[in-house]
């Protein structure tokens, strides 16, 4: 019995060529062999896994370079699988209309045939062989010539659900820039939070070495000194903290663009606040462009469309089909002889009369999956109406904050300066120009989010109303 399973597996391994012959016989040799240990690949199965490569070439830029917006929403857009992957599915769904519009057109097949047979025969206990020979082409054509809309509304509804990908690759790639654009001024935020925090460790530097100095003089007791040395190790462990931020920031930008984690360039700094024509527009204004441009709300009305198509091409598919059949071909026989061509048209009409209710049905759950379609349309209406005044509001707060912390800053500055001058006169305590100090440190940090929570509103906007593309940078970096 064993020679003779040997023997099968050799004679199974030499038809398939050695690949996977001894699945037939042992196959859970090829899955893990115990539910409570790994399943451990062979060399050739790791080596195979291993040879799959991505073929699109990351842009990585260069050290020296300093990238603005705009160069990361080009990059991204070029090194972003999520972009691609949804650039495919169009394609695929391009494909798949073009597939079924091939119903327009008649089937037609090509047969071509070789016949040689032997047959034996016994008449009156004689028996006797003859020997056939025949050979010819022969050409089938089928048609279908009416079916009331059925035709016609499946090319519909793979025509609507391409517009609805395509709609959504445009929203992939506005989702993929808006998430740029965050990480790109979180990171601005932390390296402007970074040299805020350095310009309090610099003024604590010299509240501590001025206090250390009246402590020397005798001027102060040491619990002035003291404070300001606290007040000076805080800072400093505050800058420590936020250089590790920084870098952070910048490795989740670099994730997010699609770049490698060992690039390194520089990205500038946040520019002036611009005056945004175009976003600064009126609610009612914003909300009109969103119903035109939101890419995710114009896919959510293809997708009601071709579920509409859907609806009427169930209901066409009980009404009368009418579709002709023609074959036509020549046969030859050994001797010479032939058939002298032979042909066929068959003219049919279908219809289905009885069909266990199924048809009743299925257009009951096409038209309750149309009604669905038509719920989500309206839930992402109203999230767009959501997204837009909220982005709104949060951008006409951050115009106004952006005012309200300058002017903070520059009142706190100068009380600093004041309390500082006081303080090297003996007239102030340490108490009062830390107090100074603390109002300084505070509306340098609300500056640089103000000017983050600016930039980030603006992108929300267009992203809200449909409007964010690889020009906006362009539009928000504008000097006043």
């Amino acid at each position: 019995m064993l020679a003779f399973r040997t023997l099968t597996l050799s004679i199974v391994s030499l038809l398939l060529g050695g690949c996977g012959a001894g699945a037939l016989l042992h196959p859970f040799l090829y899955a893990p062999r115990s539910e409570t240990k790994p399943w451990i690949p062979s060399y050739k199965e790791r080596a195979l896994v291993n040879s799959v490569q991505a073929e699109n070439s990351l842009e990585i830029p260069l050290a020296s370079d300093v990238v603005s917006l705009g160069d990361l929403f080009a990059i991204s857009l070029h090194n972003s699988p999520e972009t691609r992957e949804s650039w495919a599915s169009a394609r695929e769904a391009a494909a798949t209309y073009a597939e079924s519009l091939s119903s327009y057109f008649p089937t037609i097949s090509f047969d071509g045939q070789y016949l040689k047979e032997k047959l034996g025969i016994q008449l009156d206990n004689i028996f006797a062989f003859t020997d056939n020979t025949s050979w010819g082409p022969e050409v089938e054509l089928s048609y279908l010539l009416w079916d009331f809309g059925t035709r016609k509304q499946n090319a519909e509804l793979y025509f609507q659900a391409l517009e609805s990908m395509n709609w959504k690759y445009n929203e992939k790639l506005q989702k993929v820039l808006q998430s740029v654009a965050k990480t790109y001024y979180d990171h601005l935020y932390a390296k402007s939070l970074l040299s805020a925090l350095e310009a309090d460790l610099l003024n604590a530097k010299e509240i501590y070495e001025s206090a250390s100095l009246k402590f020397e003089t005798g001027i102060f007791s040491e619990t002035d000194m003291l404070q300001a040395k606290t007040n000076f190790l805080q800072k400093q462990v505050d800058v420590t903290a936020e250089i590790a931020e920084v870098q952070n920031s910048f490795i989740r930008l670099l994730k997010t663009t699609g770049i490698p984690c060992t690039a390194s360039f520089e990205t500038g700094s946040f520019p002036e606040a611009p005056v945004p024509d175009s976003f600064a527009s009126n609610l009612t204004k914003l909300l009109t462009t969103a119903w035109q441009e939101r890419p995710d709300y114009l896919a959510s009305k293809a997708f009601v469309l071709s579920q509409e198509a859907v609806v009427k091409k169930v209901k066409a598919e009980v009404l009368p089909k009418v579709a002709v059949t023609a074959e036509g071909g020549q046969q030859w026989y050994k001797g010479g002889f032939t058939d002298h061509g032979n042909y066929m048209v068959q003219l049919d009409l279908t219809f289905p009369i009885f069909s266990g209710f199924y048809y009743v049905n299925q257009i009951r759950a096409k038209e309750s999956a149309l009604q669905k379609a038509i719920a989500e349309m309206q839930q992402v209406e109203l999230t767009i109406v959501s997204e837009v005044k909220i982005a709104y509001n949060n951008f006409i707060t951050a115009k106004q904050q952006i005012k309200d912390t300058k002017s903070y800053l520059d009142a706190a500055r100068i009380e600093f300066m004041a309390m500082k001058e006081r303080y090297s006169m003996g007239v102030v305590t340490i108490l009062d120009i830390l107090s100074a100090f603390s109002f300084l440190s505070d509306a340098r940090a609300k500056v640089v989010r103000s000017e983050r929570e600016y930039f980030v509103s603006l992108i929300n906007i267009a992203f809200a109303t449909g409007m964010l593309s690889t020009a906006t940078p362009h539009t928000l970096e504008a000097k006043r």
